[in-house]
């Protein structure tokens, strides 16, 4: 074990090194970041996540035998009076957390004996000896046990070592990133296998994949307020304006909302954590989030189903439900399926002790990263239902294309056998009912490729080590106002509704006519010849 961890690290440093050098940037500490916690004299910061490069093998023969040549840390863990193990569970017990039937501290006879280290720091190195026989005096109890906490299991691919101190050292299973902790305690399961209760540090964060920087955490909470003020214009004007105030319009409309809300509530936790403010935040308001997330899927999910309902049903039978009993019974049901189906979601969370926790607070979370079913799995199916849709409405757009050109052949036929056929009515009322049905589908087609690539790489850079691709699509997540403004509001065809609205606003209200005022044409014309001559 000695010489592999020792060459594993040191070729984690040397890539690390390589990419920097390659980057030719100043924040390569960044990468590498050692502090040194002179209380208990450990390195305690954790070295970033690293991905392997492909010339792993090349660097792989370069790794020098030993750490000696470089340079050894002032401080180091060692072994001293109060050096100790963290046990979870009192002695001749041990720790269930995978089975929600069975949590907690029960009597076993598997052994508990973690491996203990005796690692020595260089900068860029890490370099371990054999202990031997040497054990650590227990100390008992879940330091977490007042708080949420991280779960690290050798199940999820997390090495775990004890070093001389009592401090907790997490490897990878691919040696990609070290962590070292010490707010933790060990134990293990029925089968034997070690496992590691973290208390999150001060950002919240503790792994590296889940790690977002105070800079990100500021960067993206400000992409979060332009994109606030956006959400609600757009929902004003479909709330307001008379053309735009259809099913369609009403249901965008608290879709924004739904998203302004979630993005004020995460910008408060994002800011306050990079303030790093006294103020705590209870897991009903993760929830608040989670609930409005979920709405605003729901609510692009009636949205599309909307445009459905229109091609195939409205469209064809020249109905339109604006502004009708019939339409205001449809957003009703709109609503309740919206709004209170989340709800059912949150609530089975909650029965479950599993706070649900969107990909933008990872950075700040307080639960595992499998405690997603409820957030995940709905999404993923309304996504899908709403593609579904949209392969509907495509088809209903084409069927709608065929019966126009039925009604203009039919049209000129009449025409040339000197028919007249009240036609042309419906014929020009289908065609601007059709334009603007298609005009909201390209719009919501549009939002909802946006929306699906950035859950896509929400759920990737969650699970997976984060990077500037990655936080890339977190910014066009967190932008989303200003894309839903752009898409809905300043498209030409909504826009020219807007602005004739902006410009006719009031001036159709007829008080009450006065026939004394009225002029003559005529009158008018001689007056002015008068004037002129």
């Amino acid at each position: 074990m000695t010489n592999h961890l020792r060459l594993i690290i040191v070729l984690i440093i040397k890539h690390l090194l390589s990419i920097t050098a390659e980057n030719q940037t100043e924040v390569a500490p960044l990468n590498v970041t050692t502090v040194i916690n002179h209380g208990n004299n450990v390195p305690t910061t954790t070295v970033s996540a690293v991905p392997i490069g492909a010339h792993t093998e090349e660097i792989l023969e370069n790794v020098p035998p030993t750490c000696h040549n470089l340079k050894r840390l002032p401080t180091q863990p060692e072994l001293t009076e109060a050096s100790a193990i963290r046990k979870c569970c009192p002695a001749k017990e041990n720790l269930i957390h995978n089975d929600p039937k069975n949590h907690g501290c029960h009597a076993t006879t598997q052994p508990f004996m973690p491996p203990i280290v005796n690692a020595t720091f260089y900068e860029g190195c890490i370099e371990d000896e054999e202990t031997g026989s040497l054990r650590l005096p227990e100390r008992y109890g879940n330091p977490c046990a007042q708080r949420q906490s991280f779960v690290y299991s050798r199940h999820d691919g997390d090495v775990l070592y004890v070093l001389l101190n009592g401090s907790l050292l997490v490897v990878n299973e691919r040696f990609e990133w070290i962590e070292i902790r010490d707010e933790y305690c060990l134990d293990t399961d029925d089968n034997g296998t070690l496992s590691a209760i973290i208390c999150p540090d001060e950002y919240g964060s503790s792994t590296p994949e889940a790690a977002v920087t105070q800079a990100q955490l500021v960067f993206l909470a400000i992409c979060m307020l332009i994109s606030i003020p956006c959400l609600l214009v757009t929902s004003f004007f479909y709330f307001t304006v008379d053309d735009l105030r259809t099913l369609h319009g009403k249901s965008l409309a608290c879709h924004c909302l739904c998203l302004a809300l979630r993005f004020i509530l995460i910008a408060i936790i994002q800011l306050h954590i990079a303030g790093e403010s006294d103020v705590t935040f209870s897991n009903y308001f993760i929830y608040m989030i989670q609930y409005f997330i979920l709405a605003a899927f729901f609510w692009q999910f009636v949205m599309s189903v909307d445009i459905v309902i229109n091609v195939w049903y409205y469209l064809p039978k020249n109905i339109s439900p604006k502004g009708t009993l019939r339409g205001w019974i449809h957003f009703a049901i709109y609503s309740t399926l919206s709004m209170l189906l989340p709800i059912v979601f949150i609530c089975a969370a909650m029965a479950r002790h599993e706070p649900e926790t969107p990909y933008f607070l990872k950075g700040v979370s307080w639960d595992e990263h499998s405690n997603q079913n409820f957030y995940i799995l709905p999404v993923i199916v309304l996504l899908c239902l709403c593609f579904g849709c949209f392969i509907g409405a495509y088809y209903g757009f084409r069927q709608l294309n065929e019966l126009n050109i039925m009604v203009w052949l039919t049209k000129m036929k009449n025409t040339f056998n000197r028919k007249h056929e009240p036609d042309t009515h419906f014929t020009k009322l289908c065609t601007k009912e059709m334009e603007y049905v298609k005009q909201s589908a390209k719009a919501t087609f549009y939002m909802y490729c946006i929306q699906a690539i950035c859950f896509i790489f929400e759920i990737i850079s969650f699970y997976a080590n984060g990077n500037n691709i990655i936080l890339m699509f977190d910014t066009i997540n967190a932008l989303q106002g200003l894309l839903i403004l752009t898409i809905f509001v300043c498209f030409p065809h909504t826009l020219k509704i807007i602005k004739s609205w902006w410009k006719d606003r009031g001036s159709h209200v007829v008080t009450e006519a006065n026939p004394a005022e009225s002029i003559p044409l005529r009158d008018i014309k001689g007056d002015a010849s008068e004037n002129k001559y």
